[in-house]
């Protein structure tokens, strides 16, 4: 079985503004770009670094917006200074419509297409680079709030149940469920005072993963680091940094 939301090097999981299923461009998998991908923010970060544990560069990425401060183009930077690849953001008005991922040499590696209900998004599908559709992501809604999916793989169906806590439009819990009704994982998460997203637990089967969030005196992310649960401890496996104007 495919996981459901798997974590990548420049993936992160929390938001610039108040955390929110319904502002995640990916619900459930939240990243400091969220606002500019979806509404578009002035002064939006110029770049990004991943380093490994020991301070090693890892990966580069940098970011172009058009006039209403919207993210268009991610290009990410390898170890050696050679461009790795560029993901574009197209839309059709205002609304996101697909994600595209291309190679070093151009070539799309994937496209990720988004579909709306009225002003709600649907659903998104994930395509290979030979167009064969690898994954689709379904999203049901209740009084406003993404409540629960499903995810196709191939012929495997899998659910997701987000919990809240009650009158909150913050998410506590995403739970993975197999068809069979049976959990398998859930991801956690934990706010601070001013309801900022500061912590991401995935916990499936024996594996724990952490992802920590740390915030300018602006509010922005500044960094996040992603962490390994070994030998009873958290241990660094990564660290996210942005760069602002």
């Amino acid at each position: 079985m495919k996981p459901p939301l798997p974590l990548t090097l420049l993936t992160g999981l929390g938001l610039l503004l108040l955390p929110g299923v319904l502002l995640a461009y990916q619900p459930g998998k939240f990243t400091p770009l969220d606002v500019y991908v979806l509404k578009g923010a002035p002064a939006g970060p110029t770049s990004l670094v991943a380093r490994a544990a020991d301070g090693a560069i890892l990966e580069r990425a940098q970011f172009k917006y058009d006039g209403a401060g919207r993210l268009t183009t991610e290009t990410f930077v390898n170890a050696k200074d050679a461009v790795s690849g560029t993901t574009e953001y197209k839309r059709a008005g205002d609304r996101l419509s697909e994600e595209v991922r291309k190679n070093q040499s151009g070539n799309i590696m994937s496209r990720t297409v988004y579909s709306y209900e009225g002003d709600n998004l649907s659903a998104i599908e994930v395509y290979n680079e030979q167009g064969v559709m690898e994954l689709r992501r379904r999203y049901f809604l209740s009084q406003g709030k993404i409540t629960s999916g499903e995810e196709i793989v191939a012929t495997t169906k899998d659910k997701f149940i987000i919990k809240y806590d009650e009158g909150s439009t913050l998410p506590q819990a995403l739970v993975f469920v197999q068809a069979d009704g049976h959990p398998f994982g859930q991801i956690l998460y934990r706010y601070d005072s001013q309801k900022r997203l500061t912590e991401r637990e995935r916990v499936q089967n024996e594996r724990r993963e952490l992802c920590k969030y740390e915030y300018d005196q602006k509010g922005r992310v500044q960094s996040y680091s992603y962490f390994d649960f070994i030998d009873n401890q958290w241990k660094l496996k990564k660290t996210l940094t942005y760069s602002y104007p």
